[in-house]
């Protein structure tokens, strides 16, 4: 809605002056248009990772491996996207209007509160560290305390020993469909890290 309304910001802004037309309360002021600008820039990671994790996105064959990266991912945006930290150190973020920094300060304190609650299931961790593309380098990668590394590490093997000693059917009563995908979004490189 926002990108439709800035690529016609000069028609609504000529519907909205016009005083005959009675919706001059309406007309947007430069400064307006400049936050439009910035929630477009800082909305596309959002509208980026729902149409990942889509029912009904045709291009993508999202997982629950993809939880945690994308919301690292996210979590890196809007740390670089929001307000700078209280120092006088120079800033490379955009200059953003102030009601969108606080706006992302909210957003960032909101992914942290939903961050916390992957730590309620193994899951995550698990499927992470077996996600071929993954691995334990991902943790490695993002910097995670060497103690948080050995817990994703104890967290997977613990559940297979769980269930190492039990039968399964030799043939599956569905079909099974094994799909090795690569985390689209993560560049990370693998030498830097000891797990490879």
């Amino acid at each position: 809605m926002l990108i439709v309304a800035r690529k016609y910001s000069e028609v609504i802004d000529d519907i909205t002056s016009n005083k005959s037309l009675k919706l001059r309360k309406y007309e947007l002021s430069d400064t307006q248009w400049e936050i439009v600008d910035d929630l477009i820039h800082v909305l596309e990671i959002f509208k980026n990772a729902t149409l990942l994790f889509s029912k009904d996105s045709k291009d993508s064959e999202s997982t629950i491996s993809q939880v945690i990266p994308m919301m690292d991912v996210i979590d890196d945006f809007l740390v670089n996207a929001g307000p700078a930290p209280v120092t006088n150190a120079p800033s490379n973020k955009r200059n953003l209007h102030p009601a969108v920094k606080a706006a992302i300060a909210l957003a960032k304190a909101t992914m942290n509160h939903y961050y916390l609650f992957t730590d309620d299931s193994n899951i995550y961790w698990i499927t992470m560290v077996l996600h071929p593309g993954l691995k334990l380098n991902y943790f490695c990668m993002r910097g995670w305390e060497q103690k948080w590394i050995d817990t994703a590490e104890s967290i997977t093997r613990k559940e297979f020993k769980f269930y190492d000693n039990i039968e399964v059917a030799a043939e599956p009563s569905t079909p099974v469909s094994i799909s090795l995908l690569i985390v689209p979004f993560l560049t990370y490189g693998v030498e830097v890290c000891p797990y490879n």
